[in-house]
């Protein structure tokens, strides 16, 4: 896949005015389960957990070294009773994982999905009605910062309404 199609400032306009697909299907997914998840990911990311309490809310944070040094930035996903979902960044997948999971207690699971999770951006003002419109009768949007779950053709998709574009859309997790 290119890595620019028409030209960077013609993607950067097409993605401000109208809507981008992005295929960031390298970053690293990572999901944490047990009933000890919550509080161990308390103790590993100096954000609040609490802020996403509510099944299916989502938060941004960083992730620091002992010193305070930042490690990467996260989004943290509440996805399951007791499970969180993390997307990091591609460049620092390993390092996130080996951080994360020396400091995790044994009553945590923890997978990485990163090798067999699609991960496709659909950012800009029209990223919505597109999604809508491939998802379906009857399909709603998640809030900002929440997930939500849709079908594209028979294919089970979890939908975030997140995205590093500064504009509003979707990441597609399948």
């Amino acid at each position: 896949m290119p890595v620019q199609y028409a030209g960077i400032i013609e993607e950067h306009n097409a993605v401000r005015a109208g809507v981008g697909i992005f295929d960031v299907s390298h970053m690293g997914e990572f999901r944490f389960f047990g009933t000890g998840a919550k509080d161990a990911l308390q103790r590993i990311l100096p954000n609040d957990i609490d802020k996403i309490d509510e099944l299916g809310t989502a938060l941004y944070t960083v992730m620091c070294d002992e010193d305070g040094g930042i490690i990467d930035d996260l989004i943290v996903y509440h996805s399951g009773d007791i499970e969180y979902l993390i997307v990091a960044n591609a460049s620092n997948r390993a390092t996130d994982w080996d951080w994360i999971t020396a400091h995790l207690p044994e009553d945590v699971e923890a997978v990485d999905e990163s090798d067999r999770t699609a991960l496709i951006a659909v950012q800009g003002p029209h990223a919505l009605a597109v999604v809508t419109e491939l998802a379906g009768d009857g399909w709603e949007a998640p809030h900002r910062f929440a997930l939500g779950e849709a079908s594209f053709g028979g294919v089970p998709v979890l939908v975030a309404r997140t995205g590093y574009t500064g504009e509003d859309g979707v990441e597609l997790f399948c």
